[in-house]
């Protein structure tokens, strides 16, 4: 079960920096999210999760920083239950080429992960690479072509206003060593009317529907990793949230947002 918690930790943080970083014109916020089990599949042990995520965003007039925190309680079969508390923050520059990030994982109160480093493009759609300061012995390539959560998003903010439904990208997160991923999104409207069920500061705010699969580079099975959804709003705030690693899936309800003053 300890295996299991850590790697649904490790799955969770490689998406964080998705979740809401990114829009042509961010809105600096406060996103509190309550996360929940929808179903446990193939025996893996788990009854009930529960937890929430809360995510900052901030505009620091050369960059974008994130700082989030997320804290799960797992149930097994067995009645014990599994704490995993990660703190995650990131900044990116507003030219896309850089990335600084801070990741510590705890399960039960024990550190399980630290990752601290950054990583760098040498220009726009041009190789780099990562360089880590913890663990300090790793440094690791990038390939061209190779973007950042906040280039990200706003490409896929742009194949939305342009109508596209689909987009293909090579990532790396920030989340660690294993955090480069090849994505393919499937975009839908989600501009249906329905946003102001959700928060009244989303109302009349453009927003899509957006799957998104994550596979490990070179992979031929056709398998992914593990895919997540999500309403994505044009100010970059994300809501809805679907994700599914294989075994089990998570639901994420916004519960608080509050837009934050920007120094830019």
């Amino acid at each position: 079960m300890r295996a299991l918690a850590l790697a649904l930790t490790a799955a969770l943080m490689a998406w964080l920096p998705l979740a809401a970083v990114a829009a042509p014109k961010l809105q600096p916020h406060l996103g509190v999210y309550e996360l929940r089990l929808i179903e446990a599949r193939d025996n893996v042990g788990i009854e009930a999760v529960r937890g929430r995520l809360v995510i900052e965003i901030t505009d620091s007039c050369d960059g974008y920083a994130q700082t989030q925190r997320m804290l799960l309680r797992i149930l097994n079969a067995r009645g014990d239950e599994i704490t995993s508390d990660s703190n995650h923050t990131t900044w990116e520059s507003r030219d896309g080429t850089t990335i600084r990030f801070n990741a510590r994982n705890e399960i039960n109160g024990k550190v399980s992960d630290i990752f601290s480093g950054r990583a760098q493009l040498e220009g726009k759609g041009l190789a780099g690479a990562i360089t880590f300061a913890k663990p300090n012995d790793l440094d690791l390539a990038l390939a061209a072509g190779t973007i950042f959560p906040t280039e990200h998003f706003f490409d896929l903010i742009d194949a939305g206003l342009a109508g596209e439904a689909t987009l293909s990208r090579r990532l790396y997160d920030g989340s660690g060593p294993r955090g480069i991923y090849d994505t393919v999104a499937r975009l839908m409207s989600g501009s249906d009317g329905d946003a102001a069920q959700e928060h009244d500061l989303l109302q009349d705010v453009a927003s899509w529907r957006v799957r998104l699969a994550y596979f490990m580079p070179e992979d031929r099975t056709g398998v992914p990793e593990y895919e997540v959804g999500f309403r994505l709003f044009e100010n970059g705030v994300a809501t809805e949230l679907f994700l599914d690693y294989q075994n089990f899936t998570l639901s994420g309800t916004l519960s608080r947002l509050e837009y934050l003053t920007g120094a830019c």
